[in-house]
C-alpha cells in the first residue's frame, strides 16, 4: 500500500511553493520512512497507539483536500483534523472528508465544533486555544493545542484525551512563535498525564523526539510527495 500510485489533481502547497499538476505527474505519498521512525518514538501508547501521524487540513497550504486524500495509501496510520473559519464551509467540507477518511481508516477530527463533529460522523473534535472549555458529547474523543505552562489548567477543564504540543522546533509555518524546545516540552509532555504529540518542525529530526513522552508526530512535511513520471 506505501507505493500507491494514483493522479493526484491540483495540490497547492502556499508554504512550501510546490504545486503539481494532474495532466503532467503521477505522484504518491512515501511514508514508509516517517512510519519506521515513529514506531521507535516511545513504545507506551496508550489510547492513541493506531495513529503515527496526524494532519492538518487548511486552506491556506491545501488547495483541494480530496484529491490529497486520495494519494494516501489505506490504512496509513494517519489521523487527519480539518481546520476552516467559515461554519458553513467546515460543515460540507467535513462531510466530504469523513466519508474518505472512514473508507480509508483515519480517524477524521473536525476543529472548533463539536456539534459538525457529531453531524458528519468523526471521530473526535480538535480544539485550538481559544476555547478554554467545551460541552463533552459520550461519542467524540477530544484533542486539544498546548503551547506551555499556562495551558494546563485548561486541558484538566477540558478534560482531553490528546495534546499537540507546539512548535517543538522552528517552523515556516510561523516564524513568530518561539520553540518549545526538547528538553522542556519533554518536561511539558511527562506532566500532562495526557497522549502527547509532536507538532511544529517536525521533519527529519523524528528520532531526536524518543523517550520524549510523545506518541506520535504531526506535520504535512513529513508526507513526502514524490515525483513517478
Amino acid at each position: 500500500t506505501i507505493n500507491f500510485f494514483t493522479n493526484i489533481g491540483n495540490i497547492f502547497f502556499k508554504r512550501q511553493k510546490i504545486f503539481y499538476n494532474a495532466h503532467t505527474f503521477h505522484r504518491k505519498i512515501n511514508i514508509r520512512k516517517p512510519l519506521i521512525q515513529i514506531n521507535y518514538i516511545n513504545r507506551k501508547r496508550k489510547k492513541f497507539d493506531h495513529v503515527y501521524i496526524w494532519i492538518f487540513l487548511d486552506e491556506i497550504r491545501i488547495k483541494n483536500f480530496k484529491e490529497f486524500l486520495s494519494i494516501i495509501p489505506k490504512n496509513s496510520r494517519i489521523g487527519v483534523i480539518i481546520r476552516r473559519k467559515n461554519k458553513k464551509k467546515l460543515y460540507q467540507t467535513s462531510k466530504d472528508l469523513s466519508k474518505i477518511c472512514k473508507s480509508k481508516r483515519f480517524p477524521f477530527y473536525v476543529s472548533n465544533s463539536p456539534v459538525i463533529a457529531l453531524a458528519v460522523g468523526a471521530k473526535g473534535v480538535h480544539l485550538p486555544k481559544q476555547i478554554n472549555s467545551v460541552r463533552k458529547y459520550r461519542n467524540l474523543q477530544y484533542s486539544c493545542s498546548f503551547h506551555g505552562r499556562n495551558d494546563f489548567r485548561r486541558i484538566k477543564v477540558i478534560n482531553a484525551e490528546l495534546a499537540f504540543l507546539s512548535p517543538i522546533f522552528f517552523t515556516n509555518s510561523d516564524v513568530s512563535k518561539k520553540p518549545l524546545g526538547l528538553l522542556y516540552s519533554n518536561i511539558l509532555a511527562y506532566n500532562l498525564k495526557v497522549d502527547c504529540v509532536a507538532l511544529g518542525g517536525v521533519d527529519n529530526n523524528i528520532r531526536s523526539l524518543r523517550g520524549r513522552n510523545f506518541v506520535s508526530v504531526a506535520g504535512l512535511s513529513l508526507l513526502k510527495v514524490v515525483s513517478t513520471k
